[in-house]
């Protein structure tokens, strides 16, 4: 059986049973899982972030701001029904295409390049300046774009990297150039291991929430705020 024996009677089954519901299907986990894609409960993209990242990003009021990503997918659909505009880099045109097909909004440039370090990482020197720059695209490229993506960040703008767990020297070079590093480790759609999603927020960000408050609730939270609140 695969429910611990400690956790098989009364209280502490209902209590596995429940955190399972939770992760598996409030957050879309099991979906994912088997769509072979990151999305949410309801079947919308999601970048492959993790969940505590997701959560965050959320929450913003992101409707005037322009986005770059290093790294095109899920996330570029998510972005696109967020954002004023979207840039994403891509090295495979059959990927591409299946990524302008997920795009539901015209608002969004898929640009497909080689893999070719230098010529993947001045795409973004073709484009003004953006609010938000995501860095999750080929490994060998990483630092390098962690290197030039400053240079093209509005001011008050954020630079996210996803894997920084397994890429601390990018995340280095963006602490170095006095960035705030803010790390969200957990699990991520479909997969069975945690990762870090890092948000690097430049000193003059004013972050702006969608809703009237902020956190907005979890959606594996069940409870509302308290009264008064």
């Amino acid at each position: 059986m695969l429910i611990p024996k400690q956790l098989r009677s009364g209280g502490s089954l209902r209590d596995f049973v429940t955190l399972s519901r939770h992760i598996l299907f409030d957050y879309g986990w099991m979906r994912s899982h088997r769509e072979n894609g990151p999305v949410s409960r309801d079947g919308e993209p999601l970048p492959w972030f993790t969940y505590p990242a997701i959560d965050y990003l959320n929450q913003l009021d992101i409707s005037e701001m322009d986005v770059f990503e290093w790294g095109a997918g899920y996330s570029t659909a998510f972005w696109s029904k967020r954002a004023r505009s979207v840039v994403s880099v891509e090295t495979s045109p059959t990927w591409a295409i299946r990524v302008e097909k997920m795009v539901r909004k015209q608002n969004c440039t898929v640009v497909v390049t080689t893999s070719d370090v230098e010529e993947y990482v001045k795409v973004i020197s073709n484009y003004p300046v953006f609010d938000i720059i995501i860095i999750d695209g080929i490994g060998e490229s990483r630092r390098s774009c962690a290197l030039t993506a400053p240079n093209h960040l509005r001011p008050g703008g954020i630079i996210i990297v996803d894997n920084t767990d397994q890429w601390p020297r990018t995340a280095e070079v963006l602490r170095k150039a006095d960035f705030i590093e803010v790390d969200f480790t957990g699990f991520s759609p479909g997969m069975t291991s945690c990762h870090t999603t890092s948000i690097f927020f430049s000193r003059e960000f004013r972050g702006t929430p969608q809703h009237d408050v902020q956190p907005i609730r979890s959606v594996a939270q069940p409870n509302e705020a308290w009264p008064g609140e």
